[in-house]
């Protein structure tokens, strides 16, 4: 018994440390408004919970908190980037595509209001009860720190959101209040499961 709790405690544990909380929400820094980024040959780095990336010309984004349970280490890849200025806040996404491949394996978005554009006709959704994710006329309900596993125009994905709220607001000459998500789409590898952080 008592080892079942330690076991439970353990796992309760990783989590919390792998899953952005309230305080800790996903941002995207680095990205500019004036024209989607286009970053080739670079190779993101890994350093502690921040994913770093840095072009040749000096160009550099990173995102922190960086969840456990996407990539570690990476190899020179095409990161695409992009930023939509909206009253209530930006909403970033990033495209992670290997050098040999022409779609993206990795998407992650921060700051992303209903009706944000995940993978292929799938979108993010909020209504009165919640987050879910939209397409192919199915809604499939989504909390903060569960993974879905999807078959997305015949490939697996394995998609999480990563923090959600129901609303934040900015004060200046008029107030401005929207719900906002973080999420990360996971192209999966034959057999990887979708899940929790694997340790």
């Amino acid at each position: 018994m008592k080892r079942n709790l330690r076991c439970v405690a353990l796992l309760a544990c990783m989590l919390a440390m792998a899953i952005p909380t309230a305080a800790q929400r996903l941002r995207i820094d680095g990205v500019g408004p004036l024209a989607p980024l286009s970053l080739r040959g670079v190779t993101p780095v890994v350093a502690g919970q921040r994913l770093e990336i840095l072009a040749g010309d000096g160009t550099q984004l990173s995102v922190q908190p960086w969840p456990a349970f996407l990539p570690q280490r990476f190899a020179p890849q095409t990161v695409q980037a992009e930023r939509r200025v909206l009253p209530a806040g930006p909403s970033d996404r990033l495209s992670f595509t290997r050098l040999a491949e022409r779609q993206p394996w990795l998407v992650i978005g921060s700051g992303s209001r209903s009706g944000t554009p995940l993978v292929g006709d799938w979108r993010l959704h909020r209504d009165g009860q919640g987050w879910e994710i939209v397409g192919d006329g199915v809604a499939r309900g989504w909390q903060p720190g569960q993974a879905l596993r999807m078959i997305i125009a015949g490939q697996r994905w394995c998609l999480y959101l990563l923090d959600a709220d129901g609303a934040t607001q900015r004060r200046g000459i008029a107030d401005e209040s929207e719900a906002q998500a973080s999420w990360a789409a996971l192209r999966a590898e034959y057999g990887r499961p979708c899940g929790p952080p694997e340790r």
